[in-house]
């Protein structure tokens, strides 16, 4: 067991349904996705050949020069509040890439679903439920495992899809089956859900959305 997972389970805030506070361990961890390195302005051009939304809704890593939503798809930015409104989708992978792809088309953004590598880049691992930077991108879901919900009978919460596919093949049925991989939005570990096979029912795993470009 995880020392992260051993903290909520000795402090009593991993029940199914409870709402939880974020949980920072600031004395012992070092911060991985600081406020420092995300800008909502450019402020090197050249350096960085992308332009920013005007309403601060959009943050640049200057680490890696990517442009990210700050509000999960389904949530409206508030500008004056600097905070994302509305309840964030949960959405299948296929539903997440049309979702991308379509905001594409419309916005003439090249938004697109990241992929793992650049989805772990913006983990804040100082920090859970959620494992993200509330400055940063406030409003992120935490997750938490919920036995009544058919979609967490893998035992950990939804979290974050990302792009990257895993395929695996049953070698005593010679049966594909493709799976995406996720971070998990409660302790921000990687892990993976079925998205297709040749079974019925398996491709309903439902996911939380950020949008990169």
């Amino acid at each position: 067991m995880s020392r992260r997972l051993f903290h909520l389970l000795l402090t009593g805030m991993l029940i199914p349904g409870q709402v939880m506070a974020q949980v920072c361990e600031t004395d012992t961890s070092l911060q991985t996705a600081p406020t420092a390195n995300f800008v909502s302005e450019n402020p090197d051009p050249a350096r960085y050949p992308v332009s920013l939304a005007q309403d601060g809704s959009e943050v640049l890593d200057l680490a890696t020069g990517l442009v990210w939503q700050r509000c999960s798809l389904g949530q409206a930015w508030d500008e004056q509040n600097r905070r994302c409104l509305g309840v964030p989708l949960k959405l299948t992978w296929q539903e997440a890439l049309q979702q991308a792809k379509d905001l594409a088309n419309n916005s003439g953004k090249a938004w697109r679903l990241p992929n793992l590598k650049e989805l772990i880049s913006i983990v804040e691992f100082q920090c859970q439920a959620p494992p993200f930077n509330l400055e940063v991108f406030p409003d992120t879901p935490a997750s938490v495992p919920a036995p009544d919900d058919p979609t967490l009978n893998d035992g950990f919460g939804s979290g974050y899809w990302s792009a990257s596919p895993l395929v695996s093949i049953d070698v005593y049925n010679t049966r594909s089956f493709r799976y995406a991989w996720y971070l998990d939005a409660h302790l921000g570990e990687t892990r993976w859900k079925p998205v297709a096979s040749g079974e019925a029912g398996v491709a309903y795993y439902k996911n939380f959305v950020r949008l990169v470009r």
